[in-house]
């Protein structure tokens, strides 16, 4: 703030000391000290206050900057749909409507087919169970008489039951000239 070196402080000290004499200049340094603090205490108060005030100013503009993004990126579903049924209905395949024309047109549901009274117990019968057990030579016959059906790609294990033991693979024409 002030440029004031030593030379000058020991100056002004002298002078002060003339003019005010030994015994007055503690208690006016006390005054001169306590003025300075006060000075700074408001400098500092003012400073935080110039600081908060602008603060606040940012953040009224970002909240600000926030509720317009916050309004034009508002999505009510709602209201959307309500919007799409509405320029459905006012303009159908593209043309303007005119007010005979403003008429939303569901089709006719299908006819039910007539059934009678059998038929739909019928619909509603629980589906019977397949057998529980099969008899083992009933079994064979039927593997013997039947193709060979293909192993399925992902076999379901029943509780109590070993996974199946994948064979040894032996090493082909290739891997075995290389190895």
């Amino acid at each position: 703030m002030f440029d004031i070196g030593w030379s000058e402080l020991v100056v002004i000290g002298v002078v002060a000391l003339i003019v005010i004499g030994p015994k007055e200049l503690p208690g006016m340094l006390r005054t001169v000290g306590g003025a300075i603090a006060k000075i700074r205490r408001m400098a500092g108060e003012f400073q935080s206050q110039f600081n908060e005030a602008m603060r606040e100013a940012e953040i009224d503009e970002a909240r600000k900057a926030v509720e317009g993004v916050n309004q034009s990126a508002s999505f009510n579903p709602i209201q959307t749909i309500r919007d799409e049924i509405q320029k459905a209905v006012e303009t159908p395949a593209g043309k303007p409507a005119t007010g005979s024309d403003a008429k939303l047109e569901i089709p006719d549901p299908p006819p039910i087919p007539d059934l009678t009274a059998e038929q739909m117990q019928a619909a509603f019968e629980p589906v019977p169970a397949p057998p529980a057990t099969v008899e083992p030579q009933a079994a064979a016959t039927a593997v013997d008489t039947a193709a060979p059906t293909p192993e399925p790609a992902v076999k379901i294990l029943r509780p109590g039951e070993a996974p199946p033991v994948a064979p040894p693979r032996r090493p082909t024409d290739t891997e075995g000239a290389a190895g």
